[in-house]
């Protein structure tokens, strides 16, 4: 299954013009706005739902449960501190420049 990565202009495109909240929101006003991002949600394939598709974001744990039987992981946010893997970093480079750089420095001390 090949899954696509989603962006947020993807999301907003698909989810369209969410249904009017017409004069105070109530709970049925605001439960309509959430159900039409649910079913948009579930238009977009998962790794983690082949079914509900992205709709675990917005729903909450024990309704999402009622369809799926393993509970939704949000992807980790890699956060500004992020580090790769050292696997990703290829070895350092020497620079001849910091070669001929550190060698005078070298020479000075001697």
């Amino acid at each position: 299954m090949s899954i696509q990565a989603v962006s947020f202009d993807d999301f907003k495109s698909v989810i369209g013009k969410l249904p009017p909240i017409n004069g105070r929101p109530d709970v049925h006003s605001i439960r309509g706005v959430q159900m039409h991002a649910v079913m948009k949600a579930m238009k977009f394939q998962t790794t983690q739902s082949a079914l509900m598709g992205y709709a675990g974001l917005l729903l909450q744990p024990n309704i999402y449960r009622l369809s799926e039987p393993t509970p939704w992981q949000d992807t980790p946010d890699p956060s500004r501190n992020f580090e790769l893997p050292q696997t990703h970093f290829s070895p350092p480079m020497k620079s001849p420049i910091v070669s001929i750089v550190s060698s005078k420095i070298n020479w000075r001390e001697q």
